[in-house]
């Protein structure tokens, strides 16, 4: 942004000054500057949204095989690993015995819990699956007697 103002060197009107700043701000349409640069913000950030999900999902990633894809997958885990790993050993070094066990005897119950209600869910629904499908299929086979088909 550019701002110019008429000044005389020999005689300094401060009134002046801040009217011709004042007057320069108000003709200025600071509201389309904004938006513009937001737009070209917006714009630029959903460009490279889609490129990455487009390469991601359609790209190199997508004309990838299984066993490729689980490698990549596998490397990344083993990277993230070795990076949180030696921070999580710092944290249990620094708790007493006692308190870890604590910890440990406290969150043991909450997470069998989970794992079992985790297990039952998936085998209801997998139930309810199965059930839903069957009866389609009989009110299908049953409609198709009706209708001579």
């Amino acid at each position: 942004m550019k701002l110019e103002i008429d000044l005389d060197l020999n005689q300094i009107d401060y009134e002046a000054i801040n009217r011709q700043i004042q007057d320069k701000i108000d003709n200025m349409d600071i509201k389309d500057m904004y938006s513009l640069d937001s737009k070209v913000e917006y714009m630029i950030k959903d460009k490279v949204e889609r490129a990455v999900n487009g390469y991601l999902t359609g790209g190199v990633w997508q004309g990838l095989n299984d066993s490729s894809k689980r490698e990549i997958n596998d490397e990344i885990r083993k990277n993230i690993k070795g990076l949180i790993e030696p921070h999580v050993k710092n944290i249990f070094n620094q708790l007493p015995q006692e308190e870890l066990d604590k910890i440990i005897s406290d969150l043991l119950p909450k997470i069998l819990m989970d794992l079992l209600s985790e297990s039952m869910k998936n085998m209801i629904t997998n139930y309810y699956y199965s059930a839903q499908n069957t009866t389609v299929q009989i009110c299908e086979e049953r409609f198709r007697n009706i209708l001579g088909r």
